[in-house]
């Protein structure tokens, strides 16, 4: 594998960690991610997958999380809109499908940055992480306020394991 900058925080998903990469390049820049780099912790082989094409020369934020069971790539145009694409089909690039994008102006608060965390059960209705904690409708725009909420916490997702975190190595002998 080639040298490259790792561009994102890592989302786990389907026994693999992903992250963002780009080509390294000099200190006058940051990286634009064009890749997403996957380590299988099974196989311990590496995979890269391209990301959706962006337009060039426009300031970008892009971070990686899992949403409902896929990767998801939020892209952060500053003070323009948020978009956020799905891989539909794990590992094909061509699955890639945006599944919203949030314009400035077309909710009725600023945003710099909006993190999906959530879908509703009919998937019409998001739970973003923004300025403070709230939900917004797809289709009309309307921030949804979660009632009982301190005023101020930060969020985190769990993913759950059935891997013991002690020393002991946990293998049978008869299976060594």
């Amino acid at each position: 594998m080639k040298e490259c900058s790792i561009c994102s925080s890592s989302a786990s998903l389907n026994g693999a960690i992903h992250w963002l990469i780009a080509p390294p390049c000099g200190p006058a820049y940051s990286p634009r991610p064009e890749s997403l780099l996957a380590f299988d912790l099974a196989t311990e082989k590496f995979q890269v997958y391209k990301t959706p094409v962006l337009p060039k020369n426009i300031n970008w934020l892009m971070s990686l999380v899992v949403l409902g069971g896929y990767l998801c790539f939020i892209v952060t145009s500053f003070l323009k809109y948020n978009d956020v694409w799905l891989m539909k089909e794990y590992g094909v690039e061509s699955s890639w499908t945006r599944i919203y994008k949030i314009k400035q102006g077309a909710v009725p608060w600023n945003f710099h940055y909006c993190k999906p965390l959530i879908f509703s059960r009919n998937g019409k209705k998001v739970k973003l992480k923004e300025g403070h904690e709230g939900g917004a409708n797809l289709k009309r725009g309307k921030r949804i306020e979660i009632q009982n909420l301190p005023s101020d916490f930060s969020t985190a997702v769990c993913i759950g394991s059935l891997l013991l975190l002690d020393d002991g190595d946990n293998v049978a002998e008869e299976e060594r």
